[in-house]
């Protein structure tokens, strides 16, 4: 149930508290932009502010996040960089350079702070 999920894994209902600290507030409309140099790697691309956001309002700390069709990568990079361990699925291989170059950018941040 909703309750048992909650009780074990703090998920399962809406966490109005993480909600306020990620957004600012708790209207159940989300707004992000992309950050500068951000934009641009795919068509149908999300920013990674929105799928941090979303990853952490749903999952904890070494939880899988899958993302079967993954384009440019933004939810694996957003889940790596949450904690997140992350199974991403991408036929195109544009697409596949791309969100596995930004993997290894995100990597080499990481590695750097």
């Amino acid at each position: 149930t909703i309750a048992d999920n909650m009780l074990d894994h703090h998920l399962g209902a809406m966490n109005v508290a993480a909600l306020e600290r990620l957004t600012g507030h708790s209207d159940n409309v989300l707004r992000f932009g992309f950050t500068k140099g951000e934009r641009g790697h795919h068509e149908a691309q999300k920013p990674l502010g929105l799928m941090s956001a979303l990853i952490e309002l749903v999952t904890t700390s070494g939880q899988m996040v899958l993302d079967p069709f993954a384009g440019s990568g933004s939810t694996a990079v957003a889940a790596k960089t949450l904690g997140r361990r992350y199974l991403a699925v991408e036929r195109d291989e544009t697409n596949y350079n791309i969100a596995k170059k930004r993997l290894e950018d995100a990597a080499l941040r990481a590695k750097n702070t």
